[in-house]
Order: C-alpha cells, then structure tokens, then sequence
C-alpha cells in the first residue's frame, strides 16, 4: 500500500511499522507492504498509483501528487533505460 503523508509529520521506522500492523488488522490480511510514495523509486511509485485509491483526504492533491509522480519517472525514462543497459552490458559505463 502507498502512502502520501503529511508532510509535516515525521514518519520513523515504528510509526510505519504501526501503521502498517493497523492496515493489516482492518484489511484482515496477514501482511500489508507499505511503502511512503516521496521515498520511492519514481518507477515504484507509478506503479503504485496505478492500483486503486482507497482513501485520499483531498483528492485534488492526490491528482497532482500523482501527475507530479507521472512527470518525474518520464522525465527519468531515458536514465533508466541507459541505466539498465550498462547493468546488461549493452552499454559501456
């Protein structure tokens, strides 16, 4: 599950690590993998924001913030294809 936090509030290791057991308990699952969306990979994160929003406190921030995640990983496409180029070695470093 991908996150938006507030950004003014910190989020520590045991914050998500509750957070995450509170997910797990009103979902009924086991596991929940939760992932805060301004620390992940940009790939990662479009991924994320291609699922199914469950809840959003604004929706029209929520838009933006993922047009904003839509334009970085596009930005970054032509890094990351060279990227995994050099890691297959198509490429030289």
């Amino acid at each position: 599950m991908a996150v938006l936090p507030d950004p003014a509030r910190r989020w520590d290791i045991q914050t998500k690590v509750r957070f995450a057991a509170r997910l797990e308990d009103f979902f009924g699952v086991g596991r929940v993998d939760l992932g805060l969306l301004p620390e992940m990979d940009p790939f990662v994160a479009v991924e994320a924001i291609d699922g199914e929003r469950v809840y959003a406190q604004d929706p029209d921030l929520a838009d933006e913030y993922e047009l904003y995640l839509l334009r970085r990983a596009g930005d970054l496409i032509p890094f990351e294809r060279r990227r995994i180029n050099v890691l297959l070695g198509r490429e030289e470093p």
